[in-house]
C-alpha cells in the first residue's frame, strides 16, 4: 500500500498533467511534499530578487511619469509618450517572458509593471473630457492580463490599471449609461479571470482588487437612480457586497470573499455610526462578527458533508 507522501506526490503530478499547476507552483509543492526540512536558500533568494525587480519596475514606471512632468509634457503629448513607453515596456516584458522562460520572470514582470504604471497614469493626462488615453490604458492592461495568465503579480497590477483606466474613461460624464459601462467592464473582467485563470494564485489578488471598482460603480448607479442619502447608499452597497460574498463562497474563490468581506466591514461601521453613533456601531459590529463566525462554522460543516 503506497504511503501518504507517495499519494500526495502522485496527485501533484496529476494536477500538473491536467494543467492546474504552473511550473513554479509544481516545484514548490513537490519540495513541500518531499519532506525537506527547510526551503532551499536558492528559492528564497530567487523570490527576493523577483520582488526587488518588481518594485524596481514600478519605480521605473513612476520615473517615466516624472519625466513627462519635468519636460512639461502634459495633456495629449504626455499621454501619447506615456502610452508609447507603456506599450514598449509591455512588449519588452513579453519578449523576455517568451525568450527566457522562468529564468527571466523577474525582469519580464519588472518591465510589465513599469508599463502598467505608465499606462494607468497616462489616462489622466488629457483634458477632462478626453478619454482616448484611458481606453488605450485599459487595452494595455488587458494585454498584460492575458500575458500573465494569473501566474505572476502582473495580473494584480493589470487589474488595478484596468480599473483605474476604465474608471477614468467614465469619470467626467454624468450619463448613467457610462456609469453602468464601468460596472459592466469590471464585471466582465472578473468573469474573464474566473473563467480562464481561476485556480492561479495571483488571480485571487486581482479579484480582490476588482471588488473596489465594482463597489464604486454601484455607488454611482445608486446616485443616478436617485438614492442620495448616506444610509440608503450604505444599505444598497451592503446588499451588493453581500451578493459578491455569496458568489465568492459558492465558487470557493478567496479573492472575492476577502474583498467583499473587507468592504462589508467598512460599510457596516459607517452605517452604524450614521444610524446611531458609537454605541450602535459597537453593537452592530458585535452582532455581525458573531454572525459571521457562526455562519463560517455552518458552512464548514456543509462543505464537509458535500465532500463526503
Amino acid at each position: 500500500m503506497p504511503s501518504r507522501r507517495a499519494i500526495v506526490l502522485d496527485e501533484i503530478e496529476r494536477w500538473r498533467a491536467e494543467g492546474l499547476l504552473d511550473e513554479a507552483t509544481y516545484d514548490r509543492l513537490r519540495w513541500r511534499a518531499s519532506g525537506m526540512p527547510e526551503e532551499p536558500e536558492e528559492d528564497r533568494a530567487s523570490f527576493g530578487l523577483q520582488a526587488l525587480q518588481l518594485v524596481g519596475g514600478l519605480l521605473l514606471g513612476a520615473a517615466a511619469v516624472a519625466l513627462m512632468l519635468v519636460l512639461h509634457y502634459q495633456r495629449d503629448a504626455g499621454a501619447i509618450l506615456l502610452d508609447g513607453i507603456a506599450a514598449a515596456a509591455l512588449a519588452g516584458g513579453l519578449a523576455l517572458q517568451r525568450a527566457g522562460g522562468e529564468r527571466q520572470t523577474g525582469l519580464a514582470d519588472a518591465a510589465c509593471a513599469a508599463g502598467l504604471v505608465a499606462a494607468g497614469v497616462a489616462a489622466f493626462f488629457p483634458d477632462e473630457r478626453v478619454t482616448w488615453a484611458a481606453w488605450v490604458g485599459a487595452a494595455l492592461a488587458l494585454v498584460a492580463t492575458f500575458a500573465s495568465r494569473g501566474r505572476t503579480p502582473v495580473v494584480a497590477l493589470a487589474s488595478v490599471a484596468f480599473a483605474v483606466a476604465t474608471g477614468r474613461a467614465t469619470m467626467p460624464f454624468d450619463a448613467s449609461l457610462l456609469h453602468a459601462a464601468w460596472w459592466v467592464a469590471s464585471a466582465a473582467y472578473v468573469g474573464l479571470l474566473l473563467s480562464l485563470w481561476r485556480h492561479e494564485g495571483w488571480t485571487s489578488v486581482a479579484l480582490a482588487a476588482q471588488v473596489v471598482p465594482l463597489t464604486i460603480s454601484v455607488m454611482r448607479l445608486l446616485d443616478d437612480a436617485g438614492v442620495h442619502g448616506s444610509v440608503s447608499t450604505e444599505l444598497g452597497v451592503g446588499a451588493f457586497l453581500a451578493l459578491v460574498l455569496g458568489v465568492g463562497i459558492a465558487l470557493a474563490e478567496r479573492g472575492l470573499v476577502a474583498g467583499a468581506a473587507a468592504g462589508l466591514l467598512i460599510d457596516a461601521i459607517v452605517f452604524a455610526f450614521d444610524v446611531g453613533g458609537a454605541m450602535t456601531a459597537l453593537l452592530v459590529l458585535l452582532a455581525l462578527g458573531g454572525l459571521l463566525v457562526w455562519q463560517a462554522q455552518v458552512l464548514r460543516g456543509w462543505f464537509r458533508r458535500r465532500a463526503a
